[in-house]
């Protein structure tokens, strides 16, 4: 996802390299490799900031993800069910969301449609986790209708057309949305997250996606006890 960061720091004799960010050192400034990235002054930036325990590198990361246990960006959008969903309504009806994001119709039409069946033929499962199963795209609604209808989906379908709840969630690919889960829990927390899925082979593959969301969400069922 594009992103932009701005820092003034003195000569460094050095290029510091992380997963997706490249400092680079010159005499005046050290600035965010970005798709969109725009070289502009800010305050100076000592190296221990930079490199020491807790540095700014590794919080600017922290920051930019989602960790498991933490809060999840709250969101709300039109449903192929009719009307909006809301994160807060599941939440405060003490259900589990598992929302999981596809990419736009195109080379990854076919994907998708492997996917949503996938989730619907054990959809009872994630009903009897006391679950609600989420799909998220930036597709257009009357898109994703023709979806839900031709694979006669009971689970409903969010459109992201801005592209807004994707960013939050950091589930932004090069171009639209990238295919990615999330697995909430009733407080709003995080749980568990899949995000390398596009290509994924055998048992990560995106055919048997589905049911490999269905196990950890036991998972953290039996982690959090079950209501009789």
């Amino acid at each position: 996802f594009p992103f932009r960061l701005f820092m003034r720091i003195p000569a460094l004799p050095c290029m510091i390299t992380t997963r997706r960010v490249a400092l680079e050192a010159t005499f005046r400034t050290a600035v965010l490799v970005s798709p969109l990235c725009v070289y502009q002054p800010a305050k100076a930036v000592s190296l221990q900031e930079l490199s020491g325990p807790n540095n700014l590198i590794d919080q600017f990361f922290e920051d930019l993800e989602l960790r498991v246990g933490k809060p999840v960006p709250g969101w709300s959008a039109s449903s192929t069910q009719g009307g909006q969903i809301r994160l807060s309504d599941i939440s405060h009806k003490g259900k589990y969301c598992v929302l999981f994001f596809f990419p736009e119709a195109g080379p990854a039409a076919v994907r998708n449609r492997e996917e949503v069946r996938e989730f619907q033929k054990i959809l009872s499962d994630f009903t009897d986790l006391d679950a609600l199963v989420v799909g998220c795209s930036g597709e257009p609604l009357d898109q994703l209708l023709v979806l839900s209808k031709a694979e006669k989906l009971s689970f409903p379908l969010i459109s992201d057309e801005n592209g807004s709840i994707a960013k939050a969630y950091g589930a932004t690919a090069l171009v639209g949305t990238d295919r990615q889960t999330f697995l909430i829990d009733p407080t709003g927390a995080l749980r568990w997250k899949e995000t390398n899925i596009e290509f994924g082979i055998g048992e990560f593959s995106v055919g048997r996606h589905a049911a490999r969301v269905q196990r950890e969400l036991f998972r953290v069922r039996n982690t959090d006890g079950w209501t009789v």
